[in-house]
């Protein structure tokens, strides 16, 4: 009798060299399954970050609050090109107040989460490239009066490096 053919394995099985082969078999199974699991976590993790950019922008080509706000702050700043004052920002609520803290608001929420790796920034650069650079320069000199009253460097700090980033890397032009 064969203690290694008939289905049962024993210390004689093992010391014939099976035992090798059944923990090698084993690892080699539990090792495909994390690295399958582990590529599908990357992947759904990947395309749950490019849902949540393409939702937020949905959303926010959506809120005509937003719109009109983002129209408000580039007209101010096509008014008024050169100014490096702005009173009506440093003052109480006023719509011009109200429209630029809610279009940068918005702005900084989104630069922070394309740093944070929540949104992805390569969907977002794709769609919004042109205005995030061009609200960024109609608003940088808001934002350096904002932070010089204020007293605080970091107002609106994630809007502008991403602004910069883009400026400095811009899209490329598409191959057909």
């Amino acid at each position: 009798m064969d203690l290694c053919t008939d289905g049962a394995i024993t210390a004689a099985c093992l010391e014939l060299g099976w035992g090798f082969w059944i923990k090698t078999g084993a690892f080699v199974l539990s090792a495909a399954s994390f690295v399958v699991g582990a590529a599908s976590l990357v992947v759904n993790s990947k395309h749950a970050k490019q849902r949540a950019t393409v939702e937020l922008m949905i959303k926010q080509r959506d809120d005509p609050e937003y719109h009109s706000s983002y129209l408000r702050i580039l007209k101010i700043h096509k008014e008024n090109p050169c100014s490096t004052e702005f009173p009506w920002l440093l003052a109480g609520p006023s719509p011009d107040r109200e429209a630029f803290r809610k279009v940068l608001n918005e702005q900084e929420f989104i630069a922070v989460g394309i740093r944070e790796r929540a949104f992805d920034e390569e969907i977002y650069k794709q769609m919004q490239y042109t205005a995030v650079v061009s609200l960024w320069s109609a608003t940088e000199k808001m934002v350096h009066c904002l932070r010089k009253s204020r007293d605080n460097p970091n107002i609106y700090r994630d809007f502008e490096r991403l602004a910069k980033k883009w400026k400095a890397n811009p899209l490329r032009p598409i191959d057909d």
